[in-house]
């Protein structure tokens, strides 16, 4: 599994991660996917997070049919919308 490493020198990616955890409390993103972001404020500890970093989760990105839809999937069920209808 890939992570994604943050070194957030003097808090500089404070608003992003506020905002990504935001989008998890909205549902927009999966507190699975907001896992995979790593932070630390010093090189030699986001390295080290980096090599401990043991994934929570499996995300199953290949199946045989392409029209199925993994049951673990990173992205969110997408909300039922009524249907808009003219007049």
């Amino acid at each position: 599994a890939y992570q994604v490493g943050l070194l957030n020198v003097d808090g500089f990616y404070d608003p992003l991660l506020s905002f990504i955890d935001v989008a998890v409390n909205e549902g927009f993103i999966t507190q699975e996917a907001r896992q995979i972001i790593i932070s630390a404020p010093t090189a030699k500890e986001l390295v080290k997070k980096l090599e401990d970093y043991v994934p929570e989760y499996e995300i199953g990105l290949v199946w045989e049919d392409q029209d199925q839809i993994p049951s673990n999937s990173l992205v969110p069920e997408p909300l039922e919308t009524p249907a808009i209808t003219s007049s």
